[in-house]
C-alpha cells in the first residue's frame, strides 16, 4: 500500500513539473515604435512590426536614446546637456490592436520621443515557471533588442541563469587602415573627427545618437567610450551611471615620435535618475593603422524581472559589459559598461541569487616582442542594480565592479603595463519602494463610465451616481421624468418596476448604464381579535400591512411574548393594564412602523358582593360591595322588574325566602353572586326602641336587652334564612349570648312579642 501511495505522489509531482512552463533562450520580442499618441482618451502606439503582439499581453515601453550632448571640440565634448526622455520605461497592457496600432490599457507615465529610439518589448506573464536553460535577449541592433522582461505572478524556479551580458550598446568598430605614417608634427588631439577619418577611431554607442561627422575621435559620446586617436592609442571604456576608464597611450619609441598620446576618454557618467534604466555603454575602438586594432566591446543589456516568489538553485542574473579580444598590434578597444538589472521579488526568496552588472575589462595588446608599446583599452564601468532585496542578506550577492584596464604586453621597449589606461568605476545598487518605483503604469484613461446605486424608502428613491470622468449627466427615471443632478432624489407616483437610465459623457465619448428598479408603497397596519378583555386574555394579531413585506417585528407591552417576528402572532396578557402595540415591517422597497397606543385593555374579572338590611317590615336595602365592576344587574327573586342600580332598595309583597342575584360587570366580563332574603311576617312592627342588641358588630358575646317589654321570643337567622337554634329562645329583660361559634357574616335577629315583630341586622366579626 505504501509503495502505491508513493508512486501516486511521484506521478502527481511529475505531472506538476511537466505542466509548469519551461523557459529558455530568448522569450521576448521587439518592435520599433514609430508613433505615440497618448492623451486622456487613449494610448496608441504605432509599431513597425505588429507580429509579436496580442491583446491582453504585458509589454515594456522603453526609450533607448535621445540625450543631447555637448559638441564642442573640448574636454566637455560628450557631456550630457539634456537627458530628455532617454531611459524612461514602464510596463503596460495591450487592450486592442488595429493594423499597426497597439492600444494600451493605461496612460503612459512619461513623455517619450520616438526620435530617441523607443521600442515596445513583449513581457511574458506566467503563474508559475521554471528556467530550464539559460534565458537571454536579442542583442541591441541599433533600433531594438537588448532587453529581457518577465512577470511571474506565482513562483519562478531558476534552475539556470538569466544572462544579457554584452547585449547592450555596441562598441566602436576599428577602422581598417593601411596608413603607417604618423603625424608626429601634428598630434591628433581633437575630440571628434568625421566619419571614417584615420585620425581617430570610432566612439562607443551610448544614450546620445552619434553626432553627424563627429562620431570618431577620443571624446566620449555620453556613456559610450571615446575612440583612440592616431597613433595606436586605446579606446575608452563604456559607462552606465558611473564613468568608464580612460584608454591607454601608445609609447612606441620612434625617430619621428609617433606616439599616440591621446587615447579614448572613458564614457561619461549618467546622472542618477531613479525612474530610468539604461543599457551599458559601448567601449571605444582602438586606433588602427595596420588592420589589427580591436573593436570596443558591447555594454550589458537590461533585465526587468517582477516575480512573486523566487526559488533558486545557486543561479544568477548577469548584465555585464563585454571585454574586447586581445590585439596583436595597433590600439585595443575599451571594455563595455555594465548593464542594468531591475529585480522586484514581492514575497519570498528561497535560496541565494547573484546579481552581476560588472564592467568589461579593457583590451590587452600583445606587442609581439617588438620595439613597440601600443595602447590598451580602458575598463568599462559597473552597471546599475535596482532591487528590493537587501544587500548583505543571505539571499543576495552582487558584483558591481568596473572592468580592469587593459595591458600592453610582450614588448622589448616597455614593461608590461596599462600605459595610462584606467579601470572603470564601480556600479551602484538602489532600493525599490513599496510601489515598485512605479514600473507598472496605472493611470487609467478618462473614458466616461456610467454607473449608479440607489436606496429607496417606498416610492422615494435616492440615486447615487458612481461616475468616472463624466462632465455631462442625464437621468431618465423611466416614468417620463428626467434630471441632470449628479445624485437626485425622485418620488414615483405609484408602485411598479421602472427602467432607469444614466447617460454620461465627456470629450472622450458617451457611456450609458441601465438598471431596472422596483418601488412599492409600504404601510404597516394590523387587526386584533380583541381590543380588550379580562385576565387571562389571548389576543390574535393579524397583519394587515400594504406591500411586499419580507420581515416583521412586533413589540407587545406586557405581553407574552413581548416581541415576535411572526406575521400573525398570538399574545397572552396576564396582568391588568392598558398596553401599546408596535409593528415594524421591512421590505426591499422600504420600511414602515405603526405604533398603536392603548391598543389592548386588560381588566381583572369583577368580584360580585352585596349585603342587605331591613329598615322596615318587607323592605330590604341592598348594599353593593362588588369590586372592579362598572355596571350591575339585580334580580330580587320575586319576579319583579330587574334593577341596574348600584345600591337598590326593594319591598317584597309577600313573606318567604327570596333568592337575590347580583351580576357585577365591567366592559368585558362579569361575575355573579346570589343570596337569600327571608321575609317572615307582615305583622305589626315591634317598638324597636325598647330593644337593644349590643355590641354590634361583635366578636364573641352580645347582649339582648328588652326594656319594659316583658317576655319575648328571640330568633337568629343566617343570610340564607336558616334559623340558628342554639341561639333562639324566650328571654326576659336581658340575655348574654355566646356567638363565638358563629362564622363571620351578617345575621338577622327576629324579636317577637305577641303579634308584633321586629328585625335587627347584626354583624359577626372575627
Amino acid at each position: 500500500m505504501n509503495k502505491i501511495i508513493a508512486l501516486s505522489l511521484l506521478t502527481l509531482l511529475l505531472f506538476q513539473v511537466s505542466a509548469q512552463v519551461q523557459l529558455s533562450g530568448v522569450i521576448n520580442q521587439y518592435s520599433k515604435v514609430t508613433f505615440i499618441e497618448n492623451n486622456i482618451c487613449h494610448n496608441k502606439i504605432t509599431v513597425s512590426n505588429i507580429t509579436p503582439f496580442n491583446e491582453g499581453q504585458l509589454v515594456v515601453l522603453i526609450q533607448m536614446k535621445g540625450a543631447i550632448i555637448n559638441e564642442s571640440n573640448s574636454a566637455n565634448f560628450g557631456n550630457i546637456q539634456n537627458i530628455n526622455s532617454a531611459g524612461f520605461y514602464e510596463i503596460n497592457e495591450i487592450v486592442f490592436i488595429s493594423g499597426f496600432d497597439v492600444y494600451l490599457k493605461y496612460q503612459n507615465q512619461y513623455n517619450y520621443d520616438i526620435n530617441g529610439l523607443v521600442q515596445l518589448v513583449t513581457m511574458p506573464n506566467y503563474e508559475d515557471a521554471t528556467v530550464s536553460d539559460i534565458l537571454t535577449a536579442e542583442p541591441w541592433n541599433g533600433e531594438t533588442g537588448g532587453v529581457f522582461a518577465l512577470n511571474i505572478s506565482g513562483q519562478l524556479e531558476m534552475a539556470k541563469d538569466i544572462d544579457v551580458s554584452g547585449l547592450g550598446f555596441r562598441g566602436g568598430e576599428a577602422q581598417t587602415a593601411s596608413n603607417n605614417n604618423c603625424s608626429w608634427l601634428f598630434p591628433q588631439n581633437d575630440y571628434f573627427y568625421e566619419y571614417g577619418s584615420w585620425r581617430g577611431s570610432a566612439k562607443g554607442e551610448g544614450i546620445a545618437d552619434p553626432v553627424l561627422d563627429k562620431n570618431f575621435g577620443k571624446g566620449a559620446q555620453a556613456n559610450g567610450g571615446g575612440g583612440g586617436n592616431d597613433h595606436n592609442s586605446g579606446g575608452g571604456g563604456g559607462a552606465n551611471i558611473y564613468s568608464g576608464g580612460l584608454g591607454g597611450e601608445n609609447n612606441e619609441p620612434s625617430l619621428f615620435g609617433c606616439q599616440g598620446n591621446h587615447p579614448g576618454i572613458g564614457g561619461k557618467a549618467i546622472a542618477d535618475f531613479e525612474d530610468r534604466i539604461f543599457l551599458g555603454g559601448g567601449g571605444g575602438a582602438g586606433h588602427d593603422n595596420n588592420e589589427v586594432a580591436t573593436n570596443g566591446a558591447n555594454g550589458g543589456g537590461v533585465v526587468i524581472l517582477v516575480v512573486n516568489n523566487l526559488s533558486l538553485l545557486g543561479t544568477a542574473i548577469y548584465a555585464n559589459g563585454n571585454s574586447p579580444s586581445e590585439g596583436t598590434g595597433d590600439g585595443a578597444g575599451g571594455g563595455g559598461g555594465g548593464g542594468s538589472i531591475y529585480l522586484n521579488v514581492k514575497n519570498e526568496v528561497n535560496g541565494q541569487i547573484h546579481l552581476s552588472v560588472a564592467g568589461g575589462n579593457g583590451g590587452n595588446i600583445d606587442n609581439g616582442g617588438g620595439e613597440r608599446c601600443h595602447g590598451p583599452g580602458g575598463g568599462g564601468s559597473g552597471g546599475r542594480l535596482i532591487t528590493n532585496l537587501v544587500l548583505g542578506s543571505s539571499s543576495l550577492s552582487t558584483t558591481l565592479g568596473g572592468g580592469f584596464a587593459g595591458s600592453s604586453i610582450n614588448s622589448s621597449s616597455c614593461p608590461n603595463g596599462s600605459n595610462g589606461a584606467e579601470s572603470g568605476e564601480d556600479g551602484g545598487i538602489e532600493g525599490i519602494d513599496n510601489d515598485g518605483n512605479n514600473i507598472f503604469a496605472n493611470q487609467e484613461f478618462l473614458f466616461p463610465e456610467a454607473n449608479f446605486s440607489f436606496t429607496n424608502n417606498m416610492l422615494e428613491v435616492n440615486f447615487s451616481s458612481l461616475l468616472q470622468n463624466a462632465n455631462l449627466i442625464n437621468w431618465d427615471f423611466g416614468d417620463g421624468n428626467f434630471s441632470s443632478v449628479a445624485n437626485p432624489i425622485h418620488t414615483y407616483a405609484q408602485s411598479g418596476t421602472y427602467n432607469v437610465q444614466l447617460i454620461v459623457s465627456n470629450s472622450c465619448g458617451i457611456d450609458t448604464f441601465n438598471q431596472s428598479i422596483f418601488v412599492e408603497m409600504v404601510e404597516a397596519n394590523f387587526l386584533v381579535s380583541e381590543e380588550g378583555g379580562c385576565v387571562p386574555l389571548l389576543v390574535n394579531f393579524q397583519n394587515n400591512s400594504i406591500g411586499s413585506v419580507n420581515d416583521y417585528f412586533w413589540t407587545f407591552e406586557a405581553g407574552n411574548p413581548t416581541i415576535s417576528t411572526d406575521e400573525n402572532p398570538q399574545v397572552f396578557y396576564g396582568s391588568p393594564g392598558i398596553y401599546d402595540v408596535q409593528l415594524e415591517i421591512y421590505s426591499t422597497s422600504g420600511n414602515d412602523t405603526v405604533l398603536v397606543e392603548n391598543a389592548i385593555e386588560v381588566l381583572n374579572v369583577p368580584l360580585a358582593s352585596f349585603d342587605f338590611f331591613s329598615p322596615s317590615q318587607g323592605t330590604i336595602n341592598f348594599e353593593n360591595n362588588s369590586i372592579g365592576a362598572t355596571s350591575f344587574e339585580w334580580d330580587f327573586g320575586d319576579g319583579t322588574t330587574l334593577s341596574n342600580e348600584e345600591m337598590p332598595s326593594h319591598t317584597y309583597d309577600s313573606t318567604g325566602n327570596f333568592v337575590v342575584t347580583l351580576i357585577a360587570s365591567n366592559e368585558y366580563c362579569s361575575n355573579t353572586i346570589t343570596g337569600t332574603v327571608s321575609i317572615l311576617t307582615s305583622l305589626d312592627e315591634l317598638d324597636l326602641s325598647k330593644v337593644r342588641i349590643f355590641p354590634n358588630p361583635s366578636t364573641n358575646f352580645i347582649t339582648v336587652e328588652l326594656q319594659n317589654l316583658g317576655k319575648a321570643q328571640i330568633d337568629f337567622f343566617s343570610m340564607d334564612g336558616n334559623k340558628i337554634k342554639y341561639l333562639s329562645g324566650t328571654f326576659f329583660q336581658s340575655k348574654l349570648l355566646d356567638v363565638s361559634k358563629l362564622p363571620k357574616g351578617v345575621f338577622t335577629i327576629l324579636v317577637s312579642q305577641n303579634k308584633r315583630r321586629g328585625f335587627f341586622r347584626w354583624v359577626k366579626i372575627n
